[in-house]
């Protein structure tokens, strides 16, 4: 089992606000509190996945823009372990927009991951 602790972040509705976008591929706003989330799990030690369904031009324009809001991740669509070849993304947790009965809160979120990663932490280390 992998002792990093990995979150999968989907883009579009997750990362940006869709509200005031015209629907997909078109991208909304990036989320401020998503911004701050993301870099928050990534100097506590997580691995974060882009785990989003773009393809061609669409995908370049997520990772464009991630990019222009210094928004980093260790791998893009695509398991932390090169070796592992899958299509499923494994991750210890996946924040996405699809999956949330109501909207996103990224600090309760990113609080609750926190949580979990150091329980995973502290199993480890025994």
């Amino acid at each position: 089992m992998n002792k990093n602790f990995i979150v999968a972040i989907d883009f579009d509705g997750t990362i940006t606000d869709e509200k005031n976008s015209r629907g997909y591929p078109f991208t909304g706003e990036v989320r401020k509190e998503a911004k701050e989330g993301i870099k928050k799990l990534k100097e506590n030690g997580c691995k974060l996945i882009l785990w989003t369904s773009r393809y061609d031009w669409a995908y370049k324009e997520a990772l464009d823009i991630c990019s222009e809001h210094n928004i980093e991740f260790d791998a893009y669509n695509r398991n932390l372990d090169k070796i592992k070849s899958s299509q499923k993304i494994y991750a210890d947790f996946y924040i996405d927009d699809k999956s949330s009965i109501e909207e996103i809160d990224w600090e309760k979120i990113v609080n609750h991951i926190l949580k979990l990663k150091y329980k995973k932490e502290k199993k480890y280390s025994k």
